[in-house]
């Protein structure tokens, strides 16, 4: 991890003037990252063992705004919307499912290289507000689980990307390169005496860290005017 934290600072250092977005444009893009994942734990229970199989699917939409202060220098606000469904499924036939949703507002800051003609490199800083919700059900009782959250995290992100027109440009980014996050997370569990229980959790992650790095690959465009 070490190597590629590195290997982004110095490329983000490295971002110089380059007559690649002008003073003044406006930039509106998006992007759209899939992931999912999909593991076994087994669970010896003399004289049984116990399979369980975890499943979790990501679908983040992404929408962004922002102007051009200096040459390949934007500044601009970001709107991202993230459903997560997630399964876990035992033997004999215990299943628990949980469907969230996380959004997210804030602010960004992004520098652009160019590399070769139509390819640049580009390295962002985000700072958003995080706000989710989500329920969890298990169909070995009636215990329904609900979840709010509420925090911020900053975290930076890099990518490349081609201009397939002159005013369209098509993105590859691996969001979260590096990452601080503070979560404030109630739960509620239905039951004949309902009970809540809140978690603060404060992380530092990295996409880098992950098995699975090209799954978190999320790929984008941006049109500039």
């Amino acid at each position: 991890m070490l190597k590629f934290t590195t290997l982004f600072i110095a490329l983000l250092l490295a971002i110089q003037t380059n007559a690649q977005i002008k003073k003044g444009s406006i930039l509106v893009g998006g992007q759209i990252a899939l992931n999912s994942s999909n593991s076994n734990t087994v669970t010896h229970l003399n004289p049984t063992q116990l399979v369980q199989n975890n499943k979790q699917k990501n679908s983040l939409f992404g929408l962004n705004i922002g102007t051009a202060v200096k040459e390949n220098k934007v500044i601009g606000l970001n709107l991202n919307f993230n459903s997560i469904i997630e399964t876990r499924e035992s033997s004999p036939n215990i299943l628990f499912s949980n469907k969230s949703n996380q959004n997210e507002i804030g602010i960004f800051y992004r520098e652009y290289k160019k590399i070769k003609k139509d390819f640049y490199f580009f390295g962002q800083a985000d700072i958003t507000a995080i706000f989710g919700n989500g329920t969890g059900t298990s169909n070995s009782n009636p215990l329904i689980q609900t979840v709010k959250q509420t925090g911020g995290r900053l975290y930076l992100s890099t990518g490349v990307g081609y201009a397939v027109l002159k005013k369209l440009q098509i993105e590859v980014s691996l969001p979260n390169v590096l990452g601080i996050q503070f979560t404030s997370t109630k739960f509620s569990e239905s039951l004949p005496i309902t009970r809540t229980q809140e978690v603060e959790n404060f992380s530092f992650n990295s996409s880098l860290t992950s098995n699975n790095v090209i799954g978190n690959l999320g790929i984008g465009f941006r049109l500039t005017f």
